[in-house]
């Protein structure tokens, strides 16, 4: 076994096997029709369970499971999001629907090549011409937006009734898809929660890394997809499973200090907790107390800070930046610490915390109360510009 800072599978998983059990139970059983969401903050192991969902599933022949996350999307465009999506369940159903060229090679293809390539399918004429539209969209065909999204989500719909199967949707960061470009994100979520009363062959699941935005999309009762799907809160790893996963994958005794230290840093967080067992195992033996912990994880948010969080911060605007400073230097938590310091008013330093708490940033934990949600984001924010 070894440390990953890729989604875990199979032998590398501590602390989930209960929910990804529970979740292929119920996602393979024939009398049920029912989805999951599931979420956590990032980097908790959301995609990890859906990756080992996806991956057991496909061991029961008769269901077809497609992961996509609205993360890996460039535009964060309807167009860029139904190419892509569509791109994925044919991928998922290249064994039961053969094609010439690889899914994402059709998109490439000229109107011509890709009629000529759907007849060799043997699917349906009808299916034929679904997919046809849904690849060359933008191209030679013009349609609506509402038309688009039923016929994408229509998709798996018909390729399982086709092909005697059902078709699990893994959408990892769903609620991203109310921050596409150009249309309303709320519709958008609306006319899918329509388009899903209807589906048979179907089942959708979704995760999400902000509460807030979770809410507005399932958890509320308001939301369109309210009462729709099995919640799940993904949690931050405990001690011991902590120790069992440095232990078991260093394939040695490592000292409670050590444990303790690296739970301390990581928060339980998995992805913190592989990044640095996978710097303790380089240094074969070297790390042996708290301060060699605290040494190595100095390394990294030089040598990786950067890339884990550079784009982050400079995603939010000036004066959330400001304010995300001041939390992780000065560790302040109140708006009115945080006005003062800044010279601001408390009213509207709490109008960007609300922005923040928005976009996952900070959390409130207290009435005028609020802390970064990441640890080590703010262990970065400290180092980098202090």
């Amino acid at each position: 076994m070894v440390f990953t800072l890729l989604p875990a599978t199979e032998q590398d998983f501590v602390n989930r096997e209960d929910i990804v059990l529970d979740m292929v139970h119920s996602l393979s059983n024939k009398k049920e029709r029912i989805g999951y969401a599931l979420y956590g903050k990032r980097r908790i192991g959301k995609t990890s369970i859906f990756r080992e969902v996806e991956r057991s599933l496909k061991e029961t022949n008769w269901v077809v499971p497609v992961y996509f996350s609205v993360w890996d999307l460039f535009e964060d465009r309807v167009e860029e999001f139904v190419r892509k999506l569509t791109v994925a369940i044919l991928d998922g159903y290249g064994a039961r629907v053969p094609l010439r060229y690889k899914a994402k090679n059709l998109l490439k293809l000229p109107l011509a090549l890709l009629k000529e390539t759907m007849k060799e399918t043997g699917i349906t004429l009808k299916l034929q011409d679904e997919i046809e539209i849904l690849l060359s969209f933008g191209k030679e065909k013009s349609l609506d937006y509402d038309e688009l999204i039923e016929d994408l989500f229509l998709l798996p719909e018909h390729l399982a009734e086709e092909t005697k199967t059902r078709c699990v949707l893994l959408i990892d960061e769903f609620p991203s898809i109310m921050e596409f470009k150009n249309s309303s994100g709320m519709a958008l979520v609306r006319k899918i929660r329509t388009i899903s009363e209807g589906l048979k062959q179907t089942i959708i699941c979704i995760s999400g890394s902000i509460r807030k935005t979770m809410e507005v999309v399932a958890f509320s009762e308001v939301s369109p997809f309210y009462r729709q799907f099995i919640v799940k809160e993904i949690k931050e790893l405990p001690l011991e499973d902590v120790e069992e996963l440095i232990t078991r994958n260093l394939g040695r005794e490592v000292s409670s200090a050590v444990i303790e230290r690296i739970y301390g840093l990581s928060g339980g967080v998995p992805f913190y907790v592989q990044l640095l067992g996978k710097r303790i195992e380089s240094a074969k033996g070297e790390v042996k107390c708290k301060n060699d912990v605290d040494k190595i994880m100095q390394d990294i948010l030089s040598e990786e800070g950067d890339i884990l969080f550079k784009e982050e911060f400079s995603k939010v605007s000036p004066k959330e930046r400001g304010i995300i400073f001041k939390m992780a230097v000065d560790d302040l938590h109140t708006p009115s610490s945080i006005a003062k310091a800044l010279g601001d008013s408390p009213s509207n330093v709490s109008k960007f915390l609300s922005y923040l708490d928005e976009k996952g940033v900070v959390s409130k934990v207290d009435r005028g109360v609020y802390i970064l949600e990441d640890s080590i984001f703010k262990m970065w924010i400290k180092k980098k510009y202090w």
